[in-house]
C-alpha cells in the first residue's frame, strides 16, 4: 500500500524546495549579468511573411533592420514564398557546402529540449528556417526552440572531441555516418528538468557539455544535429570541436567542414513536411532517453523548481489514460430491435420557452459515465474535475435488466463478455436515459460482437424500453468543416491528424470541407492531394475572414440532410474513436453533440496533459444537416467580422427547437496552447486582439443546481 504523507511533511518539503529555487534563481541571475554576448557569424534568414497571392515566382526583398547591425551582422534576406508548390529537392543537395540548416519554432513555453520535442508542430513544421554559415547562432529572442542539422566533413582521420555551449539548454547528436537514424547523444546541457546554461564560448562549465573520444574518417560525411530551447533572457548555441587530448581551445565548427542536409533555399515552408529528410522516430526527435550509462550525458541534478517533484511521489502523474477499444464488429441490430418495447421519450429539461440571447448556457445537462474514463486532469498544481461518475451498482443493474430481456428473447445465443461504456442522462422528473455499450459472445463461441444502443427507464418503472425515435446511425456521413486564413502549419497538422485516423479506421464516410480565405502560406489543394483522405471539398473565399459566413458557405455545399455536420478548430489533437463518438451522440431531430475539449496549458502536451476542460465554448459542434437547416443555419447578420458569441447564440436556437445538446468531456481530445499572433483578428507582431466592435450586452451566471460556478460576459 502507498505510504501516507502528512500535511506537515508536504508543507516542509514545499518550503525547502522553494528556498532552493530562490537560491538557484539568484545564482543564475548573477551568471546572466556577467555573460557577454559575443558576435557570431553571419547567417541568412528565410523569414516567411504573407505575400501577395498573385506572385508567380520567388523574388528577393531586402528588409530594413530596426536597429543598426554590428560589423559582424548583415541585413536579413527575406524570400517571399511561392503560391504553388515547387518540386521537392533532393535530400543530398549539390552546392550546399559551407552551410547548415536551422529550423525555429516560436512562442514555446519551457526551457528544456524536451519542451521542444513535445511541441505539436515539431519537427516538420517550423515557423522560420535559417541557413547558417557556421555551427553557431545568437538570435536574441525568447520563448523559442530550434533544430540545427546537416553534415560535418572532417579533413583528417583521427579522434575528435565535441562540445556544446548554450543558453538555455541544448543537446548534440552525431551519427556514425550519414544516416540520421544512427544518431547518438554525445553532449548535452541541462537535459530533462534541469535548467543549466553557459556563456558564449564556455565549453567546460559542466562535464556533460563535452563528448567522449569520437573517431572520424576523412572523406566521410557525418549527420549532426543540435537541439536548443530558449526561455527568457540571453540566448545562444554554439558547437565546437578539437582533436581529442589537445590542450588547445575548442573552435566553432566553421563553414569549411559543414554542409546542409537539404537545400532550404529551394523549399517553400509548406513543403518541409513532405521532404522526409529526417525520420520522425530518429532518436534525437524522441524524448530524452532514460538510463544513459555515460556520466557525461547525465544531468547534474533531478531537482526542479516548484511543487511538481513533490507531488510526483504523492500522486500518480499519468492519470489521463483511456483504453481505446480495438475494432469490434457490431451485432446484427435486427436481433435486438424487439428485445425491448418502444416508449415515448420527452425529457423534462427540454426548453419550451423563449430564451433570451445567451441564456441557453443555463439550460444544459451533463452526462455521468461508467467505468471511470480518467478525465480528471491536473491544472497547474491542482486537479480539474472529469466526467461525473455513474455509481457502479446503477450501471450493473441496468446491464442486468437489459441482459435479462436479451436472454428471454434469444436464450443462450448471446452472453455478456464485458461492459465497455455506460452513459446516464439523469432526469429526476421523467426517468433516465442510458447509452449502453457491451461486448457479447455469440452462439457460445469466442466470437465477440458489440451492442451499442440507447435505452430508457421511465421513472418508478422496473422495465427498460427503447426511447422513441432515438437511435444512432453507425454509418452516417460526417461533413467536417474547417475555416482558415493563413494558418498553414496548423492546417497541415490537422491534415496529418485526421489522416492518421483515416489510415487506422478506414472510415470512408468522412468528408472534409475546407473554407479558405486566400491563404498564402499553404497550397490547400496540394496538401490534401498528398494526404490519404478520400473525400474533401475546398471553398475559396476572398476578403476579410468571416467565420459565420465561412461555416454557412460550407453548410450550403452539403446536399444530404441525413448527414452530420461537424465544426472543428485547427489546434486540436483528435482521438482515433472521435468521429464514431460524434455519430453515437448525434440523433437526427433529437440531439446535437458539443464535446468538451481539454485546453492544454502553455508547455503541456497530450502525453503530459495539464490544463482545463472548456465548459463555455460550443464551436466544436456536431448536428445533423437537417437540424442545422431547421434552426436557420449560422447567424451571419449579427455576427459578421471576427468571432465571439456566435457559438453560444447558435446554442440558444438549438435548444429552442427542443433539441438536446449532449455535453461530455471527450477523453484524449486536446486543444493545443498557441500564440495568437497571425490569427485572423489578432495583430501579427504583438499577438494582441485587434479592435473589433464588440460590446458586452449580457452577463450570464452559470449555475449547477443552486451553486454559481462561473460568471460569463457575453459579447454582442
Amino acid at each position: 500500500m502507498p505510504r501516507k504523507i502528512s500535511l506537515k511533511k508536504v508543507i516542509a518539503l514545499t518550503l525547502v524546495v522553494t528556498i532552493a529555487c530562490l537560491i538557484l534563481t539568484a545564482f543564475q541571475a548573477g551568471q546572466n549579468s556577467l555573460a557577454v554576448k559575443a558576435p557570431l557569424e553571419n547567417n541568412i534568414v528565410i523569414n516567411r511573411k504573407p505575400a501577395d497571392i498573385q506572385i508567380k515566382q520567388r523574388s528577393i526583398i531586402v528588409d530594413s533592420p530596426t536597429t543598426t547591425p554590428s560589423k559582424s551582422q548583415t541585413t536579413p534576406t527575406t524570400i517571399a514564398p511561392q503560391t504553388k508548390s515547387a518540386p521537392l529537392p533532393s535530400t543530398t543537395p549539390q552546392g550546399t557546402k559551407g552551410k547548415l540548416n536551422a529550423h525555429v519554432w516560436k512562442d514555446l513555453c519551457g526551457f528544456t529540449v524536451d519542451d521542444l520535442k513535445k511541441y505539436s508542430l515539431f519537427p516538420h513544421l517550423p515557423h522560420k528556417r535559417y541557413v547558417l554559415s557556421n555551427f553557431a547562432i545568437q538570435p536574441n529572442g525568447t520563448e523559442y526552440g530550434q533544430r540545427i542539422f546537416g553534415y560535418i566533413h572532417p579533413n583528417e582521420t583521427g579522434d575528435y572531441q565535441f562540445a556544446i555551449s548554450a543558453d538555455d539548454t541544448g543537446e548534440l547528436w552525431l551519427s556514425t555516418g550519414e544516416n540520421p537514424q544512427n544518431v547518438k547523444l554525445i553532449a548535452s546541457l541541462g537535459r530533462d528538468e534541469l535548467r543549466l546554461f553557459t556563456k558564449p564560448y564556455q565549453f567546460d562549465k559542466y562535464k556533460p557539455q563535452q563528448s567522449r573520444k569520437i573517431n572520424l574518417v576523412k572523406g566521410k560525411r557525418y549527420f549532426i544535429e543540435a537541439l536548443h530551447k530558449q526561455a527568457k533572457g540571453q540566448d545562444h548555441i554554439q558547437v565546437a570541436w578539437r582533436k581529442y587530448g589537445s590542450n588547445k581551445p575548442y573552435r566553432i565548427i566553421s563553414s569549411d567542414y559543414i554542409s546542409m542536409y537539404v537545400d532550404d533555399l529551394k523549399i517553400k515552408d509548406g513543403d518541409v513536411k513532405f521532404l522526409d529528410p529526417i525520420p520522425l522516430h530518429a532518436q534525437s526527435l524522441g524524448r530524452s532517453p532514460e538510463g544513459i550509462t555515460d556520466p557525461r550525458d547525465k544531468p547534474q541534478s533531478s531537482m526542479q523548481c516548484g511543487l511538481d517533484n513533490i507531488y510526483k511521489w504523492i500522486i500518480i502523474n499519468n492519470l489521463y489514460q483511456t483504453n481505446i477499444q480495438p475494432t469490434v464488429p457490431f451485432v446484427f441490430d435486427g436481433d435486438f430491435d424487439h428485445v425491448l418495447p418502444t416508449c415515448p421519450y420527452e425529457p423534462s429539461y427540454l426548453v419550451k420557452k423563449k430564451l433570451k440571447r445567451y441564456e441557453g448556457i443555463n439550460h444544459l445537462h451533463y452526462t455521468s459515465v461508467y467505468p471511470d474514463d480518467h478525465t480528471v486532469v491536473r491544472n497547474g498544481d491542482y486537479f480539474t474535475s472529469g466526467n461525473p461518475l455513474l455509481v457502479p451498482a446503477t450501471a450493473e443493474r441496468v446491464v442486468k435488466k437489459y441482459m435479462e430481456a436479451i436472454e428471454k428473447k434469444w436464450k443462450l445465443k448471446y452472453k455478456l463478455k464485458q461492459i465497455i461504456n455506460i452513459e446516464e442522462n439523469h432526469d429526476n422528473v421523467n426517468g433516465d436515459r442510458y447509452f449502453i455499450e457491451m461486448d457479447l459472445y455469440v452462439n457460445g463461441q469466442e466470437v465477440v460482437h458489440r451492442l451499442s444502443r440507447y435505452v430508457y427507464q421511465v421513472k418508478d418503472q422496473y422495465q427498460l424500453c427503447y426511447p422513441e425515435n432515438f437511435r444512432w446511425n453507425k454509418s452516417a456521413d460526417i461533413n467536417v468543416i474547417i475555416t482558415v486564413k493563413n494558418q498553414g502549419r496548423w492546417l497541415q497538422h490537422f491534415f496529418d491528424d485526421v489522416s492518421n485516423i483515416y489510415t487506422s479506421t478506414k472510415d470512408n464516410n468522412l468528408n472534409f470541407i475546407i473554407v479558405d480565405y486566400d491563404s498564402n502560406d499553404i497550397d490547400v489543394e496540394t496538401a490534401l492531394k498528398r494526404s490519404p483522405l478520400p473525400k474533401y471539398q475546398i471553398i475559396t473565399k476572398k476578403g476579410k475572414f468571416r467565420k459565420t459566413a465561412a461555416i454557412q458557405s460550407a453548410l450550403d455545399a452539403i446536399d444530404d440532410p441525413n448527414s452530420i455536420v461537424l465544426t472543428l478548430d485547427l489546434h486540436l489533437e483528435i482521438p482515433v474513436n472521435f468521429f464514431q463518438s460524434i455519430r453515437k451522440h448525434c440523433i437526427k431531430g433529437r440531439m446535437a453533440f458539443a464535446p468538451l475539449v481539454l485546453r492544454l496549458n502553455c508547455g503541456a502536451s497530450p502525453d503530459r496533459p495539464n490544463g482545463f476542460w472548456e465548459p463555455e465554448g460550443f464551436g466544436l459542434l456536431g448536428m445533423y444537416k437537417s437540424d442545422f437547416d431547421r434552426i436557420g443555419g449560422m447567424n451571419t447578420k449579427d455576427f459578421g467580422e471576427g468571432w465571439g458569441g456566435e457559438d453560444t447564440e447558435t446554442l440558444d436556437r438549438i435548444l429552442q427547437q427542443q433539441i438536446e445538446v449532449e455535453r461530455i468531456r471527450a477523453p484524449k481530445f486536446f486543444h493545443f496552447y498557441h500564440s495568437k499572433k497571425g490569427l485572423w483578428n489578432f495583430d501579427e507582431i504583438s499577438g494582441k486582439k485587434k479592435h473589433v466592435r464588440v460590446r458586452i450586452i449580457k452577463r450570464i451566471i452559470v449555475k449547477r443546481g443552486n451553486k454559481i460556478i462561473r460568471v460569463v460576459n457575453m459579447p454582442s
